[in-house]
């Protein structure tokens, strides 16, 4: 490039740009080798137009344009070069149609003086047939200058680098979050006779690798998702631009993205790491051995081979899952108008549709193709299924279809993880500035590195994994007593933030996580009677009260273990008595465990049947909640017409009010106690109860179950507050 721009010329006996061409268009391989020969021809020729002597219309420049010319008259030649010859073109103020074209590419002739520049890559069918009789193929590459693709040295080219590789690994077996996850998964031959003579130069093998990802990784990521995503953008737009789904539209771009992604890395960087890891296996080996004697550099010449063809495929698969991850998110954000939208026509109550494009498609579409106002059809749903099934690089799999169990984007999912990341990092940097040394402190980093695996493995597995580690920190290490208050107070923030993250209804919602939270606890045996810890979760909202009620009955086993017997009696007597004003359960959320204790203490009386101070407390106890509750309410069976409320009101105290609940409840109660004493109103008034019904629905309380139900408890201790005298 500088060489033309400072007037200089590029000799034809160093490079000829013409030939260079016309050996990757007549390349078996061609489709590979033009991916790299016209983006190199392009970037030398654009230079001239710094030039005074070579800029157009220099003869030798308007030659050579006039051969990428011709090539972008071929009909299956890849979008992505046609558009690398009309920037070409435009750089240098040229009309693409008015170039001249002489037919360089067609004339047969010049296949039989072709000296290739190419190592490696065997003839096109018709160059074979045009080459002299006398001269096999065998020859024609003996002869050929090592350039591009393998080292110089004879026996040293890469074998796979004529054949088609195999796929040898699944997506989900490589981890891509460091160059760590190589190491499981590098192949060290046996075959290779310098390793059987210098073991310790098996260890280059991993550092040669490592260095050759390293090298690849940035520039092939960013090539391959600058076009992986503006084909996907806008394939998926015009597929979809009627359908109101935007998980459908979200998942199907994921999978397309994916697919193409992985596919422009994978051709543009496997032949690149085969030059560059047998290049860096033989510079660290002769940096580790210093004086290698001629025989151990032919060896190592021969290792070299076995090592890049054993890892290449490894090296580019890595590569292509970095990609793969990176054009995801950045498809998430150049979709978020189209999913907001649909999103905002939901909540209105209405049915996406762009008038835009459905007015487009009625004029202009034919009926055999025209887009439907609804969901696309089974068929274009099943193209882009293939996407998710068959990974360019990679095995092929039926699980690629998972996320769509998920019912909101991930980009929302990784927000809520990094969210909970910086806030726990937060708290671990103020809590080592206490107790630097702390096993609180190290928990709490535990925690930490589990949020970021889920947070970049996305799987149900690893959020199951990350909610168990965080009950099980917070049973076995918030005890308030024994904790410096301000590092109690940061572990049990920093443990419920991934809860709460969880419960979020953009990630897995309140009832998976309370169903899973409840069942961990209750499944911890002894080590579940933190009594400190438990009140956490229930403020919280994040246990199934109906669950862990009938689950402190059934562990007291009727009286004989004594030890859920007591932990039993002190979540009675801690939020039925010391603490019920607090309203976190009441009586009808430990009906069960109440009922046991009773019938405990009923059948105990004999002072031989439950000695000690476990007897006393528990009647004192029994008698204690008998004076705070309804007296007969430790004699009523479960059911009746209140059964129901008791559940309902269970089920709202395990999520959290709305915003301006609590004010429309008090609003609508003004309300029904006007209508009530009204002269049109009364006890029988159908007329009233609609109006009232009317009301409700206009304020929203009749949008949803959830909102309904938070709505019944609120009413009730709204009244109960008005009628019922406060304690003193």
């Amino acid at each position: 490039m500088l060489t033309l721009a400072k007037n200089k010329p590029i000799l034809q006996i160093n490079i000829d740009l013409k030939e260079l061409i016309l050996e990757a268009y007549h390349n078996e391989r061609s489709e590979l080798e033009l991916l790299y020969v016209v983006p190199f021809v392009a970037k030398i020729i654009e230079s001239c137009v710094k030039s005074k002597v070579f800029k157009p219309p220099n003869p030798w420049t308007m030659a050579v344009m006039g051969v990428l010319a011709e090539l972008h008259q071929e009909p299956d030649l890849k979008l992505n070069l046609k558009f690398e010859v009309e920037v070409l073109c435009k750089h240098l103020s040229l009309d693409i149609n008015e170039v001249v074209i002489c037919g360089y590419l067609k004339e047969a002739d010049r296949l039989l003086h072709f000296k290739p520049k190419l190592s490696g890559r065997r003839k096109h069918k018709q160059e074979q047939s045009l080459l002299p009789p006398t001269v096999s193929n065998e020859q024609t590459i003996v002869s050929t200058p090592s350039v591009a693709v393998a080292p110089a040295t004879s026996g040293t080219t890469p074998t796979t680098s004529s054949t088609i590789a195999q796929p040898q690994f699944n997506f989900q077996d490589l981890n891509t979050s460091s160059l760590n996850g190589l190491v499981p998964h590098i192949t060290v031959s046996s075959q290779a006779e310098i390793f059987q003579m210098i073991p310790q130069l098996r260890a280059c093998v991993r550092i040669a690798v490592e260095r050759s990802v390293q090298e690849l990784v940035q520039p092939v990521v960013e090539r391959s998702i600058k076009i992986a995503l503006t084909t996907c953008e806008q394939i998926v737009k015009k597929d979809f631009a009627l359908d109101p789904e935007e998980n459908r539209i979200r998942l199907a771009a994921h999978h397309m993205v994916r697919n193409l992604t992985a596919g422009m890395a994978m051709i543009t960087c496997r032949e690149p790491l085969l030059l560059s890891i047998s290049n860096n296996f033989k510079t660290v080996c002769l940096t580790t051995l210093k004086a290698a004697s001629p025989q151990q550099k032919e060896l190592m010449e021969q290792a070299a081979t076995l090592v890049a063809a054993d890892n290449v495929e490894l090296a580019c698969a890595f590569i292509q899952k970095c990609a793969v991850e990176k054009a995801v998110p950045e498809m998430d954000r150049r979709l978020a108008t189209e999913i907001e939208l649909r999103k905002h026509a939901r909540n209105e109550g209405r049915r996406y549709c762009d008038p835009v494009v459905l007015t487009y498609q009625a004029e202009r579409m034919p009926e055999q193709i025209r887009l439907k106002v609804g969901s696309v059809t089974p068929s274009q749903i099943a193209v882009y299924e293939e996407f998710a099934r068959v990974i360019p690089g990679f095995l092929p799999t039926t699980e690629s279809a998972q996320p769509a169990q998920q019912p909101y984007p991930l980009d929302e999912i990784t927000q809520i993880y990094d969210k909970c990341a910086t806030e726990i990092e937060q708290h671990i940097q103020q809590a080592s500035l206490i107790a630097p040394n702390s096993q609180h402190v190290q928990v709490m980093e535990m925690l930490l590195e589990a949020v970021v695996l889920a947070r970049n493995s996305r799987e149900v597995v690893n959020a199951l994994s990350l909610l168990q580690k965080t009950v099980d920190g917070l049973m076995e290490g918030y005890f308030p007593q024994t904790l410096d208050p301000e590092i109690g107070m940061r572990y049990q923030s920093s443990h419920l933030l991934v809860l709460k993250g969880l419960q979020d209804q953009r990630a897995y919602g309140p009832q998976w996580t309370n169903k899973q939270v409840t069942k961990i606890v209750c499944d911890r045996g002894e080590q579940k009677y933190n009594l400190d810890a438990i009140e956490v979760l229930l403020r919280a909202h994040l246990i199934n009260l109906q669950a862990f009620d009938m689950h402190l009955a059934q562990s007291m086993d009727n009286g004989m273990n004594q030890t859920a017997g007591a932990f039993a009696m002190n979540v009675a007597k801690r939020f039925l008595i010391d603490e019920k004003q607090s309203n976190i359960l009441n009586e009808a959320d430990l009906y069960n465990t109440l009922q046991v204790l009773a019938m405990i203490a009923a059948r105990s009386s004999n002072p031989s049947d439950m000695p000690g101070p476990f007897g006393v407390r528990l009647a004192h106890l029994i008698e204690l909640v008998r004076q705070n509750q309804d007296p007969a309410f430790l004699d009523k069976a479960p059911g009746g017409p209140t059964s129901m409320m008791h559940s309902g009101i269970s089920q709202a105290r395990e999520f959290d009010d709305p915003a301006g609940l609590q004010e429309k409840t008090e609003y609508l109660l003004r309300e029904w106690v006007n209508m009530y004493h009204s002269p049109a109103g009364g006890r029988d008034s159908t007329k009233a109860f609609s109006a009232f019904v009317n009301q409700m629905h206009q304020q929203g309380i009749l949008k949803t179950d959830d909102l309904i139900t938070r709505f019944f408890p609120n009413m009730h201790r709204t009244v109960r507050e008005a009628v019922l005298p406060r304690p003193v």
